[in-house]
C-alpha cells in the first residue's frame, strides 16, 4: 500500500463514521437544535395538516437559495415531502397532493422551484412514532428539514427523512431508518427549478449513480423498483452549468425485497374492504353471514336479511369488555372452541371491531383504528375482523355472553370515532360450540361518512384470517361473490437475506440466501431442487407466461452467476461470499426458481427478488 493510500483509507473511514453518526441522528429525528414547525402546518384542503399541511413561509437564517439563476429568501415545507422556494409571498403552482409527476415536477410557468426528499401522497403517522416536521438552521449557511414518522398515503410503515439546503445551492437527501417498502410508483426525489423547466420528455435518473443533468436545472429519479436510497445520503451539487450532479456518500449496508413469488394462493383467508362507510352500511345492515367448518377451513355464506331473527340481546347476566378507544380485553370461552387447525379458549376482543382467537395482542400494535387486508393477513392470532374506527368511550358498549352453548361478542350502539352527531352502529359475532359455525350479525351498520381524520373513519374491514400470517387473496363482494370455500393457503416462493451485505476494505463476508415456500420438485417426492440466481442488473417485472409459467414473473435482468440448492421441503440455504473491497452502493438483485414438474408447462415456479446494497459498514 502506498503513503497515499494509507492516509486515505483512514479518511475514508472517517468520513463514513461522521456520516453514520448523521444518519443516527436524523433516522431517529434526534436534533437538539432543531425547532419543530409541525403546529405551524395549515390545512391545504378539506384534510387534515397530517395529511395535506403546508407550514407558512419560512425565511432562511442570514442567507439566500440560488436556483435556476434566482434566488430565494424563503422555503415553504410539505407534509408531501416537499421543499418549496419562495420570495416570502406563498408557493405557486404547488402539487395537490405531492410531486407525482414529471408534469408536477416541472410545474407551470412562474410555478415555485421545489426540492423532494421522496415526495407523492404521502402522510404523517398518527400513532407510534409520533410524526413531527422538524427545522434546524443552527449552522451558518444552512438548514435542514426533518420528516419523522412519513409513510405512504392509505399504508402503516414509517419512515425519516431529510432535506438540507446549502448557501452554495447544494442540496442534500438523507434517508433513515425505517420501511421504505412502500416507495415505488408514483414517488419522486430530487430538485426542479419550477417555471416549466425542461420540455416534459426528461427521463428519471439514478441518484445513486452520479446522475448530471448538464445545463437543465431538474435532476430527478422515480417509480423505484425497489427504493435503493434506505440509510444513504445523496448530494445534489450545482454543476457549473446551470444543472446540478448526484453522488452518494457511504451509506449502511441492507437488503430490499420487491415483486411477489407464485403461485401463492390465498384461500385460507377472506374480506371485503369498504372504504366509503356508505357503502358498507347499505351492503351489511340487516344482513349476516354464517361461517360453517368443512375439511381444513369453513364455508361462508351470505344470509341477506336475517340479522334481526339470528340476533341474541345481551341480557342482565352479560359482562362488559372494558375496550373503550383503542383497547382490547380477553375473555376465557366457558368451554374450546375448535378452528381448523387450531383450538381456541380464549377471545381477545379489540375495541375497533376486531375479535380475536386466543390471548394477546390482535391487529396491529400501532394506528389499530386503520383498517387495511394486509395488516389482518399479518396478525399472528388470527380472528373475525369487523374493522372500523370505533369509539365505545363516546357511546354504546360492548359486551360478552355465552347463551346456551352461544359465545357472543355483542358491539352495541357502538359510537364511530368521534362526530359531533350521534353514529351508533350493533353488530354481533357468535361462536356456536356444539356445531363449529361463527356468525355475524349486522344489526345495523352506521353510513358515517365523516371528513375527521381524512378517509379512515370511512373504512370498514370484514372478513376472516386463521392464527398465523396468511397470504392476501384480495377483496371479495359478499353479496356476489359469497359463498366461498377455505382452504390452507399455498405459499408463494419467497427469498430473504442476512446479514447485512459488507463487504469490508480487507475482510471477506458470506450473505445466506433463503428460499421458503418451495413445491416438490415432483409430485410426493418432498424434494425442494432450485438455483438461486444472481445479477447486477434489476428490472421491472416481465411475464413468464410465454415461457410457460404464467403468473411467475422475472425480476432481475441477465445473470452471470447461479447457485443451486437441493433438500427436503422447507426452508434451504443458499450462502454467497462477497469479496473484500466492492465499493460502496453497488447493489446485487436476486431471484430464486423452485423446480415443480406439472405446477405448469415450464416446470417451475418463481420468488420475489432481493435487492443487496452492498456497503463497508
Amino acid at each position: 500500500m502506498n503513503h497515499r493510500s494509507q492516509l486515505v483509507c483512514p479518511a475514508l473511514r472517517l468520513a463514513c463514521t461522521l456520516v453514520l453518526l448523521s444518519v443516527c441522528l436524523v433516522a431517529q429525528c434526534q436534533q437538539p437544535a432543531g425547532t419543530s414547525i409541525a403546529s405551524l402546518m395549515l390545512p391545504t384542503s378539506a384534510l387534515p395538516v397530517h395529511d395535506e399541511g403546508r407550514s407558512p413561509d419560512l425565511a432562511f437564517a442570514g442567507f439566500t437559495f440560488p436556483i435556476g439563476g434566482s434566488t430565494y429568501s424563503h422555503f415553504v415545507v410539505e407534509s408531501n415531502g416537499e421543499v418549496y422556494l419562495t420570495d416570502g409571498t406563498g408557493v405557486v403552482d404547488p402539487a395537490q397532493f405531492g410531486v407525482s409527476s414529471l408534469a408536477e415536477m416541472r410545474g407551470t410557468a412562474s410555478a415555485s422551484p421545489r426540492v423532494m426528499a421522496i415526495s407523492g401522497d404521502l402522510e404523517m403517522s398518527l400513532g407510534a412514532p409520533t410524526w413531527d416536521i422538524l427545522v434546524d438552521d443552527s449552522q451558518l449557511g444552512l438548514v435542514q428539514i426533518t420528516w419523522c414518522g412519513v409513510r405512504t398515503f392509505a399504508s402503516w410503515p414509517t419512515f425519516s427523512m431529510s432535506v438540507t439546503l446549502f448557501a452554495t445551492g447544494a442540496v442534500q437527501l438523507h434517508y433513515g431508518d425505517g420501511d421504505f417498502g412502500r416507495v415505488g410508483w408514483g414517488h419522486y426525489a430530487g430538485v426542479s427549478a419550477g417555471d416549466a423547466v425542461g420540455t416534459g420528455l426528461e427521463a428519471s435518473s439514478d441518484l445513486s449513480s452520479n446522475a448530471d443533468s448538464g445545463s437543465l436545472a431538474l435532476l430527478f429519479e422515480g417509480h423505484w423498483q425497489p427504493f435503493d436510497l434506505r440509510d444513504r445520503t445523496v448530494l445534489l451539487t450545482p454543476n457549473g452549468n446551470g444543472g446540478y450532479s448526484s453522488s452518494v456518500t457511504c451509506g449502511l449496508a441492507y437488503h430490499a425485497s420487491s415483486g411477489e413469488g407464485c403461485y401463492g394462493v390465498g384461500h385460507e383467508s377472506f374480506y371485503q374492504h369498504f372504504t366509503d362507510a356508505a357503502v358498507a352500511a347499505s351492503t351489511l345492515s340487516g344482513n349476516a353471514m354464517v361461517m360453517t367448518p368443512v375439511v381444513d377451513g369453513f364455508g361462508a355464506v351470505w344470509l341477506p336479511g336475517t340479522a334481526a331473527a339470528l340476533y341474541l340481546p345481551p341480557t342482565g347476566a352479560a359482562v362488559a369488555l372494558p375496550v373503550g378507544n383503542d383497547g382490547q380485553v380477553t375473555q376465557a370461552l366457558p368451554s374450546p372452541f375448535v378452528l381448523p387447525g387450531a383450538v381456541v379458549h380464549e377471545l381477545t376482543v379489540q375495541g375497533n371491531g376486531i375479535v380475536g382467537f386466543g390471548p394477546g395482542p390482535v391487529g396491529p400494535s400501532s394506528q389499530n383504528y386503520l383498517p387495511q387486508p394486509e395488516r389482518m393477513m399479518a396478525g399472528t392470532h388470527g380472528g373475525i375482523y369487523c374493522w372500523h374506527a370505533y369509539n365505545a368511550d363516546e357511546g354504546g358498549g360492548v359486551w360478552f355472553e355465552d347463551v346456551a352453548g352461544v359465545s357472543c361478542v355483542t358491539f352495541l350502539d357502538v359510537e364511530n370515532f368521534p362526530l359531533a352527531t350521534p353514529n351508533p352502529s350493533t353488530f354481533q359475532v357468535q361462536f356456536h360450540h356444539g356445531t363449529g359455525e361463527i356468525f355475524l350479525l349486522f344489526v345495523h351498520i352506521d353510513s358515517n361518512n365523516s371528513p375527521v381524520f381524512s378517509s379512515y373513519p370511512q373504512d370498514h374491514l370484514i372478513g376472516y384470517t386463521p392464527p398465523g400470517e396468511s397470504v392476501d387473496p384480495g377483496g371479495i363482494e359478499f353479496v356476489t361473490q359469497l359463498p366461498v370455500t377455505t382452504m390452507p393457503d399455498v405459499k408463494p416462493l419467497r427469498l430473504g437475506a442476512s446479514p447485512d451485505p459488507i463487504s469490508a476494505a480487507t475482510v471477506a463476508a458470506t450473505v445466506v440466501y433463503t428460499v421458503d415456500h418451495a413445491l416438490d420438485a415432483t409430485p410426493g417426492a418432498g424434494l425442494a431442487v432450485g438455483v438461486v440466481a444472481f445479477s447486477l442488473v434489476g428490472t421491472p417485472p416481465f411475464d413468464l407466461a410465454g415461457l410457460g409459467a404464467p403468473g411467475c414473473a422475472a425480476h432481475i435482468g441477465l445473470f452471470g452467476l447461479s447457485l443451486s440448492f437441493a433438500g427436503p421441503l422447507g426452508q434451504q440455504s443458499v450462502p454467497l461470499m462477497l469479496p473484500p473491497g466492492l465499493p460502496p452502493g453497488i447493489v446485487m438483485h436476486a431471484q430464486a426458481a423452485s423446480l415443480s414438474l406439472g405446477v405448469n408447462a415450464a416446470g417451475m415456479i418463481t420468488s420475489n427478488a432481493v435487492a443487496s446494497v452492498i456497503s463497508w459498514n
